[in-house]
């Protein structure tokens, strides 16, 4: 009866130890901060940018957060920070998250880099202030309401190679005028 208890016990200890080796070795997102951006590391060991709290009104995004290439802007990100008027975003990033920018109503000049592959949801909703948009190549697609209520908006240039555009992804730009459709797009959302 002793030699079992000690097997089952030996038995629980190995399982824990080997748990715990598990646990130390797995890529876990980590939440971090770094001047005035909050970031969390991907399992990629890439960075994707979570907030920002700084008071700058021209804002580029840097290449590197705490060491780590940052390769997206989150979800939610940058939302509501109706100071910003500009925007540059580092080479290197590949998708902007859901409503990262939604609301930054001051925002007049966006840079976007070529390797963008998606823009979210609401990415970019209500942000009246732009007044030009040229989208870079390598973007397959865009979310739902993503520039929806971007009034100032007079000009669109959409890349080749876009594929789908979501459901009202340029509703409510009244002041649209230009627009620029390449050939390929498979999807186009109801009232986009």
């Amino acid at each position: 009866m002793k030699e079992i208890l000690r097997r089952k016990h030996v038995s629980t200890l190995l399982l824990l130890t080997l748990l715990t080796m598990l646990l130390l070795h797995a890529h876990v997102a980590v939440q971090a901060a770094e001047s005035d951006y909050t970031y969390t590391v991907l399992a990629d060991g890439t960075a994707e940018v979570t907030g920002y709290t700084g008071p700058e009104t021209s804002l580029e995004i840097p290449e590197t957060l705490g060491g780590y290439t940052v390769t997206s802007i989150g979800r939610y990100a940058f939302q509501g920070c109706s100071d910003l008027i500009e925007i540059r975003l580092p080479e290197g990033i590949t998708s902007i998250g859901d409503g990262a920018f939604q609301f930054c109503r001051g925002l007049t000049e966006l840079q976007l880099p070529e390797g963008i592959t998606s823009i979210g949801d609401s990415a970019f909703q209500f942000c009246r202030g732009l007044t030009e948009l040229h989208l870079p190549e390598g973007i397959t697609s865009i979310g739902r309401s993503a520039f929806n209520g971007c009034s100032g908006l007079t000009e669109l240039h959409l890349p080749e190679g876009i594929t789908s555009i979501g459901d009202s992804a340029f509703n409510g730009c009244s002041g649209l005028t230009e627009l620029h459709l390449p050939e390929g797009i498979t999807s186009i959302g109801d009232g986009a």
